[in-house]
């Protein structure tokens, strides 16, 4: 892969192009048997992951009747130069047409291997993005979070991220968020190493945080007791659950703040798991402009970003600090729920009590608070 092929030329960031590199060459590899469709990998999108926008037709799956005549033309154009190109512009977020140039092909050829690669990247979702509803994968999770966080029980970090689109021309109102710029709000569930666990790339700009987690298959699945003694950590957009531990918006203690600050270093995981997604693919980031797409594509395009995040992880490919691309410390208003006042009196209770019995040794608190609180 030289010249104009190579990946440097095509924009890819250096750390996961180095040529040589048996980390690099076993991820592209299976990067081209996906999209080629020889590898039995490429199969429907499992739960873990939910991309179809609401009143848009799922991508996944489409009739190959329809595929037939594409597929056919771009027979003539070798599988590591589609995948490379993809590469390219998911990794920059530049214009179809400069990726085009860079790898030696037409801007309308392009145009006709995005879809076809996004959908093999998809495809290795079962995979690669999995969240952990057995015994034994949350008990990992939670030993993980406890051994680098020093927080207990928990079984992932949640949170939401926008990524900035172009005025849909159908309910062009529903995407503009609260910093009044058209977006996709991203619900992602992380664990300790950063390794992306659930993606929901679904719902407008408009939407909270709140709702996209009660309308998703792991919201619903925990609901259930899926999460037995762990649960997932959230910011104040998020209401207190069994399951999902929020911080206190006004603490009035020394136990509370030590409690905040305890949690706010153990979700910081998944704070930083965005910026690594959005520093090596800058088509998600603002510095790589808004996406020029209809949401449909645009959600795709994420989930596929969110598949190479886990691929990187795995391989041992790694982003510098200063490369990631951090987003605002922002908090949306809650939505008002009758609950809330007796709710937040019964974890200020419980908190109070369980760092006057069992502080410092925070590996006690995990299952006081399970008890307290179911």
């Amino acid at each position: 892969m030289n010249g104009l092929r190579d990946p440097k030329h095509l924009g890819i960031p250096e750390l996961i192009c180095e040529d040589g590199s048996k980390s690099y060459e076993t991820m592209f590899m299976r990067l081209q048997r996906a999209v080629n469709g020889s590898s039995p990998e490429r199969r429907s999108v499992h739960c873990c992951t939910e991309i179809n926008p609401p009143g848009v037709s799922v991508f996944i799956g489409q009739s190959k009747c329809k595929e037939s005549l594409t597929e056919l033309h771009l027979q003539a154009i070798p599988v590591q130069v589609q995948v490379l190109s993809v590469l390219g512009f998911l990794a920059t977020g530049t214009f179809q047409r400069e990726i085009g140039d860079r790898s030696g092909i037409s801007q309308s050829t392009f145009s006709r291997i995005l879809p076809d690669v996004l959908r093999g990247i998809i495809g290795l979702c079962p995979q690669l993005i999995r969240f952990p509803y057995s015994a034994q994968e949350q008990r990992d999770v939670r030993q993980d979070f406890l051994r680098k966080t020093g927080f207990p029980n928990v079984i992932g970090a949640i949170d939401c991220t926008h990524v900035a689109i172009r005025a849909p021309h159908v309910n062009e109102y529903m995407y503009v968020n609260r910093k009044n710029f058209h977006s996709i709000n991203v619900q992602l569930i992380c664990d300790a190493r950063m390794a992306i666990l659930n993606a929901v790339a679904r719902w407008p700009g408009s939407t909270h945080d709140s709702f996209i987690v009660r309308n998703c298959s792991v919201g619903n699945r925990l609901e259930a007791g899926a999460g037995r003694d762990g649960w997932l950590l959230g910011d104040r957009g998020y209401p207190l659950k069994t399951w999902l531990l929020t911080p206190i918006a006004h603490t009035e203690t020394a136990e509370e703040a030590h409690f905040n600050t305890v949690h706010a270093r153990a979700r910081s995981v998944v704070e930083r798991s965005i910026g690594m997604l959005k520093g090596r693919w800058r088509c998600l980031d603002a510095s790589g402009e808004r996406l020029l797409y209809d949401p449909e594509k645009v959600c795709q395009i994420i989930l596929a970003c969110c598949v190479l995040h886990n691929m990187c992880l795995n391989h041992g490919i790694e982003l510098l600090e200063e490369e990631m691309r951090m987003d605002e410390d922002d908090h949306p208003p809650l939505p008002a729920d009758r609950n809330a006042h007796i709710t937040a009196l019964r974890r200020r209770e419980v908190i109070h009590q369980l760092y006057q019995q069992s502080m410092p040794d925070l590996p006690k608190l995990g299952n006081h608070l399970t008890n307290r609180l179911v």
